[in-house]
């Protein structure tokens, strides 16, 4: 385990109900797998532990979480499962989705339900027909992690008037985000995968669904209605996702740690633990990850005090060029534990495939790839000319 910074109690507790359900959660993994998606409970749990208000404002009973406590608890979650881990996670920012409606909207909401969730999809793969009062949505999207779970999804769309697409700024066609009770959507099953199995990123598709004026946002400029509420959510999504990779890497070092006294390799004559070979692998991966830990949780702090002179795209390159170059030293540590382990690992069963399986899977978001080494160096290195993709 690594050593937990200071929390406050309500944080802790968090972080306890996640261990104290470990067990029961690894018992557990075949299951999520097989249903491809958290089960209900397990979502109501981590619910009631107030994991879903850990960056809600204190003002609407919530825990303003520092990102190293945010950070600890999906660092667990992920050393159990990363499936687990990354279903779950995309919840943890639904205050944030939720502060780019009016502030009376966020209001409400969380008087109603102060552990209220929402996920979706950020592409514009619908329409949004302008009518009365608000919008006409037809669309499917994709990727739509932990949809089953959520309590409202929200559906990016392209802006359309008298069959039209609406021409905003620059000459684009205009967007809209559209907010929703899941149940108004339909989840389409299409979530047969490598790994991740167990996030449930299904497909949902609306048809007609009227969305009111006060439920709907630009994503391209939305800013909080809600003091306390991160600035760059966006940016903090992406040091959470690199975390998972950090909880899945580290949960591989445990397993071949578990085992290595146990298990002699085929043809020789040591234990693991005792191989040299070994030996170096893990010493090299086990100091490559805590480099990696190190990075994001740096990145995450410095996030909280920026001010309003940051440039921002500058700050996005440069957190997205970290996460990038974490996940990749996350899938070295896990190919080397797995290479390591010898033979076992290849069957199903295995802990060590299953992370396997998840850090190629999780490597593929579309946030998280080596591309944004070019478009750091470019801004690094005053290039006029944009970053070649």
């Amino acid at each position: 385990m690594i050593d937990a910074p200071s929390m406050t109690t309500s944080a802790a507790t968090v972080l306890a109900a996640v261990n104290g359900l470990a067990d029961e959660l690894r018992d557990r993994i075949a299951e999520f797998e097989g249903a491809k998606r958290v089960p209900a409970d397990i979502h109501d749990r981590l619910r009631e532990a107030g994991f879903y208000r850990l960056l809600l404002p204190a003002s609407h009973g919530g825990l303003e979480a520092t990102s190293d406590e945010v950070l600890d608890v999906i660092e667990a979650l992920a050393r159990i499962d990363g499936s687990l881990a990354w279903a779950t996670t995309i919840g943890i920012q639904s205050p944030a989705v939720f502060s780019w409606l009016s502030r009376s909207t966020f209001d409400q909401l969380h008087s109603e339900n102060p552990d209220v969730t929402i996920g979706g999809a950020f592409g514009p793969q619908g329409r949004a027909t302008v009518v009365d009062g608000g919008y006409l949505v037809d669309g499917r999207w994709g990727f739509a992690s932990g949809c089953d779970n959520w309590d409202f999804l929200f559906a990016n769309c392209i802006v359309v008037k008298d069959g039209e697409p609406v021409i905003g700024a620059g000459g684009r066609p205009s967007m809209r985000a559209m907010v929703l009770p899941k149940d108004a959507a339909e989840i389409i099953d299409t979530w047969k995968t490598l790994g991740m199995r167990g996030t449930g990123s299904q497909d949902f598709a609306l048809a007609g669904v009227f969305v009111a004026d006060e439920f709907t946002f630009d994503l391209g400029g939305a800013v909080p209605s809600v003091a306390g509420i991160t600035r760059y959510p966006l940016i903090e999504f992406g040091y959470e996702l690199a975390t998972i990779a950090i909880g899945v890497a580290q949960g591989a070092l445990d397993d071949v740690a578990a085992s290595a006294s146990a298990r002699t390799r085929a043809l020789a004559r040591t234990s693991i633990a005792d191989d040299p070979v070994a030996q170096h692998r893990i010493g090299r991966v086990a100091t490559t990850l805590r480099a990696a830990r190190a990075l994001i949780r740096e990145d995450a702090a410095a996030l909280r005090e920026v001010d309003d002179e940051t440039d921002f795209m500058q700050l996005m390159t440069s957190a997205a060029a970290s996460c990038a170059w974490v996940v990749d030293a996350c899938i070295d540590v896990v190919e080397t534990c797995f290479r390591t382990n010898g033979a076992r690992g290849i069957f199903d069963d295995a802990p060590l495939q299953r992370r396997l399986r998840d850090i190629l899977t999780l490597a593929q978001h579309a946030t998280l790839n080596d591309s944004a080494w070019t478009r750091h160096g470019s801004g690094l290195l005053g290039s006029n000319e944009p970053p070649a993709q």
